[in-house]
């Protein structure tokens, strides 16, 4: 949770800094993975190594509602427009449960472009 915070926080900052100093830019909090979650996430045969090797270290770690280990993805593109005008054109997030170190379950949101307005 910190970590996510932390990570928040940073990102308003850097966004205060840049959008006072560039008429605009683009910034991302985290790197995007490349691979579709459902290409490969398979529930009972995907271990934790193979979610490391997918999609690098979990942004935060922690119990899913049924007291099972579970990672959290979070990735943000954010462009801001002329110092006033802050918009998110990219969002990817992923959460997996695991029991026994192979995945229980997941779940994934992924959105771009038009679909973030």
């Amino acid at each position: 949770m910190l970590k996510v915070l932390t990570t928040s926080l940073l990102a308003v900052f850097i966004l205060s800094v840049v959008s006072g100093c560039m008429p605009s830019a683009t910034l991302s909090l985290g790197q995007f993975p490349t691979v579709d979650p459902s290409s490969v996430i398979r529930p009972g045969v995907t271990t934790r190594q193979g979610i490391l090797d997918a999609f690098g270290p979990p942004d935060f770690e922690g119990l899913d509602r049924d007291g099972l280990p579970k990672w959290t993805y979070t990735r943000i593109e954010i462009h801001v427009e002329k110092a006033k005008e802050a918009s998110i054109t990219r969002f990817f997030n992923l959460t997996v449960s695991f029991r026994d170190n192979v995945v229980d379950s997941y779940a994934f949101d992924r959105k771009s472009g038009e679909e973030m307005k």
